[in-house]
């Protein structure tokens, strides 16, 4: 284990048996131009050769674990307590920043007083094409996580002050910034792409339920009036019959259905 040294940011990349895309991840990573960051890398204890992957950039890696843990969540958490910079980012194995100065281009903004939170845009990775997504307003947080986590630099004492609840396995990101960002004056949104998230992640699977879990969530700290109610209907429909048709079709005909269907694809 390398030992952390201090940094403005701390990047955490969290893995399990994904090789490839654990080091597409540290190449972006270490790739940010005009910043220096503090990188730290959670494997869940791979047996797929993510080990040497880590040891081959380790130079690069301020500190990393190799051992079993109870999820992504929990590896997340591990990393918030080895994190000693003033702003966390968790970019999950086989996402990156858009480019190499993803990172130099917001770090202006974190100095500003009174934010606790800044976030942008990101883009969905199908191979062969890619899908953006537009964040929506912190205001509207109450429709589910609306920004990808992925794209969000949080300030790390809040990190450590909460932590993500392991007993949502699916919408621990969401329940944590319900929990620590609850003043929209001070999160901030940037609107330009910050990341390429990959869009066959575990956060992609089963979309419907996900809502359900947003919708109980949600529910718990904020007004659900007849509107809100019904723009989650309409919402589970729609993703119920998303995720009907990804158990019917091939992977490879269901991307070719969402390339058609998109408007806003950047090949």
């Amino acid at each position: 284990m390398h030992h952390p040294a201090e940094s403005r940011i701390t990047i955490v990349t969290v893995s399990l048996n994904n090789r490839t895309g654990l080091e597409k991840t540290i190449r972006s990573v270490i790739s940010q131009r005009k910043i220096s960051v503090e990188y730290i890398v959670i494997d869940g204890g791979s047996e797929d050769g993510s080990l040497e992957i880590i040891k081959k950039y380790g130079l690069n890696i301020a500190t990393w674990v190799s051992e079993p843990d109870q999820g992504p969540y929990d590896a997340m958490n591990k990393g918030i307590g080895l994190a000693t910079g003033e702003w966390i980012n968790f970019l999950n194995a086989g996402d990156v920043f858009l480019g190499p100065d993803s990172l130099s281009g917001i770090i202006q903004q974190l100095r500003h007083d009174g934010i606790d939170a800044i976030y942008g845009d990101s883009l969905a990775d199908y191979g062969d094409f890619k899908v953006y997504h537009k964040a929506r307003p912190f205001e509207e947080r109450w429709k589910g996580m609306i920004f990808s986590h992925q794209a969000l630099l949080m300030r790390a004492s809040l990190f450590k002050e909460e932590r993500f609840d392991t007993k949502y396995p699916k919408i621990a990101d969401y329940d944590l910034i319900l929990c620590c960002l609850r003043d929209p004056v001070r999160v901030r949104y940037t609107p330009v792409p910050l990341v390429i998230c990959d869009a066959y992640g575990i956060s992609n699977k089963g979309q419907a339920s996900i809502l359900r879990e947003y919708y109980r969530r949600a529910k718990q700290s904020q007004r659900m009036d007849f509107s809100r109610k019904f723009y989650f209907l309409k919402m589970f429909v729609f993703l119920y019959v998303i995720d009907l048709v990804k158990m019917i079709l091939p992977e490879r005909l269901f991307t070719v259905m969402i390339r058609l269907f998109r408007k806003n694809l950047i090949s």
